[in-house]
């Protein structure tokens, strides 16, 4: 402990003699250019945006998001570069997206915010975050980071952030209705009002859809309100209150129908669909004070109720899919988790000008993060569709986090501007587990607590610009995920240490002309420390290693008014560097990374009359097993797949818009999977071709 401390002290004086060659950066994003005025209620710091400058990173703004279509908001990450994304297939979970590789929603190395609150919950195993409680028409803006090279988000963002804005203050009445294939209804609503010195901002969604599956129906409920209120010209307070409510294959969620063809030519895998409801409720409180024009303190408390039930059924080990499956037989499981969450965080945010005139800015601040999840699972029998059976699991995790993290941004010169940073986080907590009424004898009631993270992940930019076209950035970051909560390794095994996570970047972006932009990067994104099984001792240890180096090129035209013309291409290697479990492994591909991204888009949108958008997906090269020791199918390689997504447009005036929107119009419906022993695919989904007609009204 001692020696962590002394470490850290020595990073923090580091820290602090790198602010003489520290520099103040000014707001931009390969999304878009330009400067930013910074909201009044800030969770985070007044440098939020500006430290983007010396990184890739891409900030989506309103506009782009609610003129798509999402079936959640995960699906506005594929407008960056080397992002991509992959469905379950399951109404109810959210799909798998890959920023340069690393996964996130289920793969747990991406971290998601709404207005600098956490949506991933820590106590689950993959630090998996809900994206379905986000309203589309509510969010001002989607920041896109690569990598962990940010100071102001921490655990599990080790692959990157996606940090969601919502709109704050205003006078806007919008509505949104869309109705699609597969009875697919999806209704939105934003009311915001500036009222005096309060502010109101409300939002709605009702969402329903049959599903392109059987037994894949969904219908989900989301509300938000916001009270912001001026207290003085200096002190703001505002309050959000959230709820989301949602279910999906409730009355039918049974083994009866399991059927291997459908699993097999419709895409739900071996038949391992899932019904159950969600339940939300969240309650954020803000207060910001300027203490004068140039420094301000943000405060921020917010509380998370949640209930979740899943029903998970498949076919049973050892049947043929010919076979009938006798009734005793398991076939699945009936899970039920709840968590609760509180947070507190305070920052101090300063500006001002030194040394004759060079800017310099600086963020300090605190986070605490409590989380309780207690999880119970129960075995399901064919034909007896969610009865609850035995009670094989009961689990209680508690997980506490504080955090202290800090970034210093000065002014060199004109030209070169320079930014230090860096978090310390300390990770502590217990777990619990049963089942205490359970029929399992062979799992007793234990307690593990007392194991301490401490760690320390230091980051640095650099942003280089010769002339006001032409802007060139370096960074370095540092980042970390914590084992495997859900199978107690990290509580239990107090040899594991965290997975750490570091990134090189070096790229440039360029407006040599007023109607075109462009620019690219490359990257080397090095994972130690990962949690492997050493066969030879048959314990778990931190002996695993990948490595994942690439490239991303974007260029963006605007020939004339009205009319865009946007393309990128990412290439990306990412190999296992070391692995005990199985020294096979080393030198070969990570499964499920495509080597190759391509995105581009046409888009003219008028402020009047017709107007037309065509955007084309293209991953190719995607390694699905590469194991010379499995017996069937030992390198298996993916299918290539496009999609096509068009949409025409007509728009009467500022205030009404009709959108024809078709998704994967080419009805490219690969099989991204590798066959089983019986010849039958293991494998994500990809939904067949859809329409949908959308009504927006501004008022």
């Amino acid at each position: 402990m001692k020696r962590e401390v002394k470490i850290l002290s020595q990073h923090i004086i580091i820290a602090a003699l790198a602010v003489m060659v520290s520099g103040f950066i000014e707001a931009s994003s390969i999304a878009q250019t330009g400067s930013y005025d910074i909201a009044e209620i800030e969770v985070r710091s007044t440098i939020r945006r500006e430290e983007l400058q010396s990184t890739s990173a891409v900030v989506i703004e309103n506009k782009d998001i609610i003129d798509r279509v999402y079936h959640t908001m995960q699906h506005v990450l594929m407008l960056a570069p080397g992002v991509n994304f992959s469905e379950y297939g399951q109404q109810g979970t959210v799909g798998n997206v890959m920023i340069r590789g690393f996964s996130g929603g289920h793969g747990g190395d991406i971290g998601f915010y709404y207005d600098g609150i956490p949506l991933n919950d820590g106590g689950h195993a993959d630090n998996y975050a809900d994206t379905t409680v986000l309203i589309p028409l509510e969010i001002e803006s989607a920041e896109i980071i690569k990598g962990p090279v940010s100071a102001l988000y921490g655990r599990g963002n080790g692959a990157g952030t996606a940090a969601f804005q919502g709109i704050k203050r205003g006078n806007i009445t919008r509505f949104q209705l869309r109705y699609g294939s597969f009875n697919s209804v999806d209704a939105q609503g934003l009311i915001a009002r500036d009222d005096g010195n309060l502010h109101h901002v409300y939002a709605f969604q009702v969402f329903h859809d049959d599903g392109w599956q059987n037994n894949t129906k969904i219908n989900r409920f989301n509300f938000s309100g916001r009270w912001t209120y001026d207290v003085s010209p200096d002190l703001e307070l505002s309050l959000n209150l959230r709820a989301a409510s949602g279910k999906w294959d409730e009355g039918e969620r049974s083994a009866s129908w399991l059927d291997p063809k459908l699993a097999w030519d419709d895409g739900s895998g071996e038949g391992n669909l899932n019904g159950g409801h969600r339940d939300r409720y969240d309650a954020r409180f803000f207060v910001n004070y300027f203490l004068n024009k140039d420094s301000q303190v943000s405060f921020y408390f917010f509380a998370t109720k949640l209930e979740n039930n899943m029903a998970y059924f498949g076919w049973p080990a050892g049947y043929p899919y010919t076979s009938p499956i006798p009734i005793t037989t398991e076939t699945g499981d009936d899970q039920v988790g709840k968590r609760t969450a509180y947070g507190t965080g305070i920052s101090y945010n300063q500006r001002s000008q030194v040394f004759g005139g060079h800017e310099l800015s600086f963020t300090i601040g605190t986070d605490y993060l409590t989380e309780k999840q207690k999880r119970d699972q129960w075995h399901t029998y064919y034909s007896f569709g969610n009865k609850h059976f035995d009670h094989f699991t009961d689990t209680l995790v508690n997980l506490h986090t504080w955090s202290l993290f800090g970034e210093l941004n000065y002014q060199i010169t004109d030209t070169l501007k320079m930014r230090v940073g860096g978090r310390y986080d300390r990770i502590w907590g217990s777990i619990d587990t049963g089942p205490e009424h359970g029929t399992n004898p062979n799992q007793q009631n234990q307690h593990f607590s007392g194991k301490t993270l401490e760690i320390f992940s230091p980051k640095i930019g650099i942003l280089f610009e010769p002339f006001e076209s032409l802007s060139l950035y370096a960074n370095y970051g540092k980042g970390f995920n914590l084992p495997g909560i859900n199978n107690i390794q990290y509580f239990t095994m107090h040899q594991l240490k965290p997975t750490i996570r570091e990134q090189y970047e070096l790229g440039f972006r360029a407006n040599p002309l007023d109607w075109l932009e462009l620019g690219s990067a490359v990257y080397l994104a090095e994972t130690s420390d990962d949690v492997q099984l050493n066969n030879a001792t048959n314990a778990l240890e931190n002996s695993g290693s990948t490595r994942r180096k690439g490239f991303e090129s974007y260029v963006r035209i605007t020939p004339f008014d009205h009319l865009t013309v946007y393309a990128d291409y990412s290439y990306q290697d990412a190999r296992t560097v070391t692995n005990v479990a199985e020294r096979r492994l080393e030198g070969r591909r990570v499964t499920r990374v495509p080597r190759h991204i391509m995105n581009a888009e046409v888009a003219y949108s008028p402020p009047e009359g017709f107007g037309a958008r065509a955007r084309y997906n293209w991953n190719s090269d995607i390694m699905l097993q590469d194991n010379p020791a499995q017996a069937v199918n030992p390198f298996y390689r993916g299918e290539d797949y496009g999609r096509l997504d068009l949409q025409a447009s007509y728009r009467f005036n500022e205030k009404y818009k009709l959108s024809l929107d078709v998704l994967n119009a080419k009805n490219d419906r690969p099989r991204q999977g590798v066959p089983n022993a019986q010849g039958y695919f293991l494998y994500w989904a990809v939904p067949p071709t859809t329409v949908h007609l959308t009504m927006q009204m501004d008022f």
